[in-house]
């Protein structure tokens, strides 16, 4: 199904005048876009990068390459929206690319078949048909994050012998504090949209389920999640460095476990994209949100304002701090995260929120 889309994404791409003489040929290796030219005829072999980021595209093209009868053919890599480092990489390598956008860079050597279209805005997902409601993007959440934390041994991926292998229900349901019906019920919703699939046996032992699209999801929570209401108190603070104040006061204000950096300075300390890190958010146990927060800014000098606040606490749901990892000494949110919380900081956020994916979530 992907390998046939993926050749009509191709086949769309070609100049209007070759898309009448084009054959596609259906090999043991997938399909194969033939073009008759009058000099020589070419074969172009479609590939299925889902999203499009360079983690996608290098899955795809050593999926391809592991194939028993791998399609001959000029190699053309197909994704939703392939990522602007995607595509410099792709070009570096000789390789050809299109994507759902239009854009495309098709080349056959030596050299007589270049096609190139001016880059289009990303498409908005879809989100008709599936409804995000705070349990399955808590799930979600959990999920992709998993993805990003492999190397740490206590986290439930690490214990896996898949990486995209999802844990049981049980175990999820525990992890991100909603009952196991509900859990069971998003797991489900996941499965419909294509972004998870069921293996082994229905039901015993060897059943379970996979996170076979990551990225259609992630794309997916991401535009839920820049939406969505949160729970935050904003402070104005005198300070001109916030990395010098989180390591000098907040540090020595709140325990270990309790707290967490997102925003701005936890891109600086994650995946550096500017100099300038304009405010601070601050993630707080809810606990401590809820009966601590006034006395805690009290303590660190900071007053609350309504607008223009340097520094933002936010409530943390249990699971947001147990996924945090410490960089250079500074708890931080998981990248998935972060990149929700860059999202919702308009439209210079979403370009950070970009870099963040494309440098270090990678799908």
């Amino acid at each position: 199904m992907r390998e046939n889309s993926a050749a009509e994404l191709v086949m769309r791409a070609l100049p209007e005048h070759l898309r009448a003489t084009v054959q596609v040929i259906e090999t043991l290796g997938g399909p194969v876009i033939h073009v008759p030219l009058q000099e020589a005829s070419q074969d172009f072999t479609p590939i299925w990068a889902g999203e499009g980021y360079p983690r996608d595209v290098e899955t795809a093209l050593a999926m391809h390459a592991q194939t028993l009868a791998p399609a001959s053919g000029h190699k053309v890599v197909v994704a939703r929206r392939l990522s602007q480092g995607a595509r410099a990489w792709l070009e570096d390598a000789g390789i050809s690319w299109t994507d759902e956008s239009g854009d495309a860079h098709i080349e056959a050597p030596p050299g007589f078949l270049i096609v190139r279209t001016r880059e289009k805005s990303r498409p908005t997902a879809n989100l008709q048909e599936f409804r995000w409601t705070a349990s399955n993007g808590a799930v979600a959440e959990y999920l992709l994050a998993g993805l990003t934390q492999q190397d740490q041994p206590d986290s439930l991926v690490a214990q896996r012998q898949s990486v995209n292998q999802i844990p049981r229900t049980t175990q999820l349901a525990q992890a991100v504090a909603w009952s196991a019906p509900q859990v069971s019920k998003s797991l489900q919703g996941f499965d419909a949209q294509g972004w998870t699939n069921k293996i082994g046996p229905e039901r015993g032992i060897g059943a379970g389920r996979e996170l076979v699209e990551p990225g259609a999801m992630l794309t997916s929570w991401g535009d839920w999640y820049a939406k969505r209401l949160s729970r935050h108190t904003g402070a104005h603070a005198l300070w001109r460095d916030p990395e010098a104040f989180v390591r000098q006061q907040l540090r020595s204000a709140l325990q270990d476990g309790t707290w967490a950096i997102s925003g701005w300075l936890a891109l600086a300390q994650a995946a550096p994209f500017t100099t300038d890190v304009p405010s601070l958010t601050c993630y707080l146990a809810h606990d401590l949100y809820d009966d601590q927060l006034f006395n805690i800014m009290s303590d660190l000098d900071l007053r609350p304002v309504p607008t223009g606040a340097r520094v933002t606490f936010m409530r943390a749901d249990p699971p947001v701090l147990a996924q945090c990892r410490v960089v250079a000494g500074i708890p931080v949110v998981s990248s998935i995260r972060l990149y929700g919380d860059l999202l919702k900081a308009g439209t210079r956020g979403s370009d950070a929120a970009d870099h963040l994916r494309e440098s270090e979530i990678g799908f």
